[in-house]
Formats: C-alpha cells, structure tokens, sequence
C-alpha cells in the first residue's frame, strides 16, 4: 500500500519524465492548440495530463501516447488497446483523439470556461466512468488536478488558469477516503521527508512546513535521547 505523499507528490517521490519522450508543458501546449483547443483551456487539460500521468512517468505515457487516460472504443485514431485504455501511433494521433473525446457531448468539456466547469462536464460525460461529485475518489483526483494546475501556471506564466482550483481542492484523502486534516498533513509530509530523504524537495517550497517540521524533527530527537 503506496503512503499517501507518494499518491499526491509522485515526481517528488524520486519518478522523472523518461529521456525518451522531450514532451513538457510548453511542448505539450503547442501540441494541444495545434489541434484545435482554445487557449484559454489549455491549462486545464495540461493539469489533466499531468495528473493523469503522474507527471509524464506513466506506463500508458511513455510506451502508448495515450497522454489522459483515454478508454478504447474502437476510435479510429487509436491503434490498439492496452488493457481497457487506448493506445496512439504518436502523440499528436492522442491529441486529435483527446479534442474529439472532449467535444461529446453531453458535456462537451472542450467548451468550459473554468476550472470548476471543466470538471462537472467531465462528469457529465462519465470521463472517469461513474462517480459522484464529492465523493471521496473524486475529491483525490481534485487534490491531484489542482496540484498539477499549479504547475502548469508556473510553466505558462500568464496562464488563464492561475487562480481557477476545481471544488474541494483543499482535501487530502488518505487510501481508505478519508479526508486528512491539514495539521496532520503537515507532520506527515515531515516525518516522511525524513525517512525519504528525496521528498525534502517539496518541502523547501514550502517555509510554513518545514517550521513545523524542525517541531516534529525536536521532538523526535528527544524521545530518541530519553530512551
């Protein structure tokens, strides 16, 4: 059973893109307009893309083009199937098939206009099959979404998305759904910091943290020397 930090964080985990592939969010921005995606909504699909692929490290990434987690229905830009998803000849047959896919309706996600909006015509579409809005799984996957927008805007300064985080965003759910409280979080992501040393990296962004870490590493230490 994988720690939760290593769900929410997985590039920071120790993961890299591989050196096969020279896709980044720039590259991949280009990619999606050249099929026709507007821009306004492209920080939005690159915040799926690279939560859907644990930030470009995925098996369906790296050897199938399938940047989003695409079903196969016997589409006809598709090349095969990989279990139950898609596989592409390339990532620009992926990306003609992903502006089709968001353009079914009912929902038609190519069209919305926020964060939040592109989410509930996600749903509307049945995108991830059947889920409820606020469930537990769909609150993970908005954690996971919003984190992944953040880097997007700091990729694409400028970029529409900037502010625009899904509903829920704030809850982290643990493996069994339930929501870790803030404070706890803190600790965890310090006291796995310390057994994981390369994890250390998210939390030198973050000074509010590592202040409760050196807490958590004080306490620790005196336990240590009174046993």
């Amino acid at each position: 059973m994988r720690h939760w930090l290593e769900i929410y964080y997985p590039r920071r985990m120790g993961a890299t893109a591989p050196a096969a592939t020279s896709y980044d969010i720039p590259s991949l921005s280009a990619l999606l307009r050249s099929v026709g995606f507007r821009s306004d909504i492209i920080p939005y699909l690159l915040a799926q893309v690279l939560h859907e692929t644990e930030n470009l490290t995925s098996n369906l990434f790296r050897n199938y083009n399938n940047f989003s987690g695409i079903k196969y229905v016997k589409q006809k830009r598709a090349n095969g199937k990989h279990g139950a998803f898609a596989t592409y000849a390339s990532p620009q047959d992926w990306a003609a098939d992903y502006y089709r896919v968001l353009n079914l309706s009912p929902g038609r996600p190519a069209g919305a206009t926020s964060a939040q909006d592109f989410h509930t015509r996600l749903l509307a579409n049945n995108y991830y099959g059947t889920r409820t809005a606020g469930s537990a799984i769909d609150q993970q996957y908005v954690t996971g979404f919003n984190s992944a927008l953040k880097k997007v805007n700091a990729a694409l300064p400028g970029s529409p998305g900037a502010s625009a985080d899904w509903t829920y965003g704030s809850s982290v759910v643990d493996d069994k759904g339930k929501v870790i409280p803030p404070a706890q979080r803190a600790i965890d992501e310090k006291v796995y910091a310390l057994e994981h040393p390369q994890f250390l990296e998210t939390l030198k962004a973050h000074p509010l943290l590592a202040g409760i870490g050196l807490t958590v590493v004080g306490i620790i230490v005196i336990k240590a020397i009174n046993n």
